[in-house]
């Protein structure tokens, strides 16, 4: 880009300015520019007599270095290099900084207009309420602005779920599990803002079922399921403070990163109760009575087995109707215990 500079006698300077256009504009162009106390310092000095140090002014015998120029990216960069040039006559490393300096500006300038442009689609979370207890799901909107003229396509499926919100902390919430079922894409985001409803959970993403066998292992990340109105459903996620994080499906490398949303979870009033059979290891087996089989089927006493926590062995050979057990109906034995079956 080339600078113009246009001194008081109305003549322009196109380019950028040597070391000897500077000094000849210096009694012109650059008075204005300068503050009255630093011209009239100079101008005291030039009447004493006394001269630049080496390497400043032609008028005093001293030059710039050859070839030496102000290199000026644009008009505001011209007039800030003359000022520093005029300011710091006397000391000569203010000169060579403010060079430096607007030589680092020009590079930064082309560094940002070449950088790549962001993604098109900003990500906003909304949510109805930002405290709950946990367990209870909290109704939201995830809001999608598109930035530019055209509607972009989500590329996937919408069936198999393409948009939700988790929560991440001690324990972390995954929204969802994303399907395999084949379709055309049939969302797009259209220029502007688009919302799209949400349900954020406040419960494990999984758990652990609870197994006749003992065998079941729940873990920190799949804890035992709990009942919740007759139901086997996840717990709820530990008590404390969590944030928001966004799932998107669809939209790869156009969408912003989304700005979190602190949400905190309250315990419940009462903790949840397990179901039958859940693995425990704070606890020994719980003693269950033996049901009563003989007579069933052989299928249908193994169901009644697990029912109680039981396991159902068979003696050979494998009939279809159970005629003895052991131990036998109405005995107390641990949970996961194993009941023999003697069939026909």
């Amino acid at each position: 880009m080339r600078a113009q500079v246009k001194h008081a006698g109305g003549v322009s300077v196109d380019g950028c300015l040597s070391h000897r256009a500077t000094e000849d504009l210096l009694a012109t162009s650059i008075e204005g520019w300068i503050p009255a106390g630093v011209r009239d310092a100079r101008l005291r000095s030039d009447r004493a007599g006394k001269s630049d140090p080496p390497g400043f002014g032609d008028h005093h015998g001293h030059r710039l270095a050859k070839g030496m120029t102000f290199h000026c990216p644009g008009m505001h960069d011209c007039k800030m290099a003359v000022i520093i040039w005029a300011v710091g006559w006397r000391w000569q490393h203010v000169v060579v900084a403010g060079i430096g300096f607007f030589g680092a500006a020009a590079f930064t300038q082309g560094a940002v207009a070449n950088a790549a442009p962001p993604p098109p689609i900003r990500v906003h979370v909304l949510l109805s309420s930002h405290q709950v207890v946990a367990g209870q799901i909290i109704k939201g909107s995830v809001v999608l602005t598109n930035t530019t003229t055209k509607p972009i396509i989500v590329n996937t499926c919408a069936i198999n779920g393409w948009v939700a919100v988790g929560l991440s902390g001690r324990v972390d919430s995954y929204p969802f599990g994303h399907t395999e079922v084949g379709c055309n894409p049939s969302v797009k985001i259209k220029p502007g803002v688009n919302r799209f409803r949400v349900s954020v959970i406040t419960a494990y993403a999984v758990c652990t079922a609870p197994s006749p066998s003992g065998s079941s292992h729940p873990t920190s990340l799949s804890p035992n399921c709990v009942l919740s109105k007759g139901k086997v459903v996840a717990p709820p996620l530990p008590a404390g403070r969590y944030r928001t994080k966004v799932d998107i499906v669809g939209l790869d490398g156009l969408t912003r990163a989304a700005k979190s949303v602190t949400v905190s979870l309250t315990p419940p009033a009462s903790p949840p109760k397990l179901p039958p059979c859940a693995e425990t290891t704070t606890s020994a087996p719980s003693l269950v009575t033996v049901p009563n089989v003989v007579g069933t089927r052989s299928s249908i006493a193994a169901y009644a087995l697990s029912k109680a926590c039981l396991n159902a062995g068979y003696a050979s050979p494998v009939g279809s109707t159970v005629v003895s057990q052991a131990p036998v109906a109405g005995s107390k034995v641990a949970e996961y215990s194993t009941v023999t079956l003697t069939t026909k």
